[in-house]
């Protein structure tokens, strides 16, 4: 009935998890987040209905290297606005080359 259960029934066991907690806090990449030395943009949705709020980092847990940006709406890789369906704006499209522009300019 929710990813959790799901991933604490068969992705953590079939992959050589004890459990759901097990498998997400060893898979995440939270825990190098504190020493990334290159240039990051990390972009989430507090609206992703895969992601609780309670993945997102806090500042004192990102480095100084890292910019996060968090938007109330997005969804999952979503991102998209404009006047859906017949134009829509890919908002990523727009912010990745942006952030990219910043470090290379």
């Amino acid at each position: 009935k929710t990813f959790w259960s799901f991933d604490d029934e068969a992705t953590a066991p079939l992959h050589g998890f004890k459990d759901a907690h097990d498998y997400y806090t060893r898979s995440s990449a939270r825990q190098f987040l504190p020493d990334i030395a290159t240039q990051t943009l990390i972009l989430h949705a507090r609206d992703d209905p895969f992601m609780t709020p309670d993945v997102l980092p806090t500042p004192g847990e990102i480095s100084a290297s890292t910019t996060l940006e968090i938007s109330d709406h997005g969804g999952h890789v979503g991102f998209v606005g404009g006047t859906w369906p017949w134009n829509p704006r890919y908002w990523l499209e727009q912010r990745i080359p942006a952030f990219l522009a910043r470090q290379f300019s």
